[in-house]
């Protein structure tokens, strides 16, 4: 978190995101890969944490790349921690210690081709796979799983030597990809293609209010685009709402009962709704 703040005025053109830590540190914050793009600067991200940003902020400038991207992207994959991984820490080389999940589900594509499982054990291993904590997740360790628990030792070294041999390791050739790709053609990132978002004002505001207020971001967008004067308001209303609600809860403040039965009535004859 400010690695890409600390970048901006230093004339990069392209950051790309790939990878990035977690629980140690707090991660790269949405709201500086907004920043970048506003600035300018073409923000891609592919393989790990890049791919997860770039899901999350694709309408709003920041672009994917590569198989973990697009797994997320049409709903392959949902949680965070398909892409999590224990490592050991700079004097070991950053030494992984575990397997990403996205690379379990790849491996195991790779597997079922050879004949040696059926895709019914494959699925078994991916589940038994996917309850396990992420540091607790290794080719190995599938082994321990019910699917397998009641092969034989011979059948058990069998898989275990084909996983190691067909592994897939697509974080990896995600980061290659994206990072070849800039290397030997630049000259294709040179023009930027323009968002449906509009400008980096509304995209700033947009996604205060989805974080805030619960508004969604195509509500919002299209009542500023209609109305234009009064984004000003807006955005006062949204600093000082969540600044009294941050103090609120710091202080332990909540608002007595009568006052929020005086308000939801007051809210319902407005709009004439009986039932709330």
């Amino acid at each position: 978190m400010g690695d890409i703040y600390r970048l901006l005025g230093t004339n990069v053109q392209i950051i790309a995101l790939i990878d990035g830590v977690f629980h140690s540190e707090q991660s790269v914050w949405h709201r500086e890969l907004l920043e970048a793009v506003d600035a300018g600067i073409r923000v891609i991200g592919a393989s790990s944490m890049g791919a997860l940003r770039a899901v999350e902020l694709n309408g709003l400038g920041v672009e994917g790349h590569g198989t973990v991207f697009d797994w997320y992207r049409d709903g392959v994959v949902e949680r965070d921690d398909e892409v999590a991984l224990q490592h050991g820490d700079a004097d070991s080389g950053y030494c992984p210690l575990s397997e990403p999940l996205v690379n379990v589900r790849a491996t195991m594509s790779e597997i079922v081709g050879s004949g040696l499982i059926t895709t019914a054990d494959a699925q078994g291993l991916l589940d038994y796979a996917t309850r396990l904590y992420y540091p607790q997740r290794s080719l190995p360790a599938l082994l321990d799983s019910p699917t397998c628990r009641n092969w034989s030792a011979a059948r058990r070294r069998q898989l275990l030597g084909q996983l190691r041999a067909r592994r897939r390791d697509i974080k990896r050739d995600d980061a290659i990809s994206l990072l070849s790709h800039l290397a030997v053609a630049p000259q294709c990132l040179e023009s930027r293609a323009p968002t449906a978002i509009g400008s980096p004002i509304y995209r700033r505001v947009a996604l205060s209010f989805r974080s805030i207020g619960g508004v969604s971001g195509a509500i919002l967008l299209s009542q500023l685009d209609d109305r234009p004067a009064c984004l000003a308001e807006r955005r006062r209303a949204v600093i000082a709402s969540w600044l009294l609600a941050a103090w609120a809860r710091e202080m332990g403040v909540s608002c007595p009962e009568k006052v929020v039965a005086v308000h939801r009535e007051r809210w319902r004859n407005r709009h004439e709704i009986g039932d709330v």
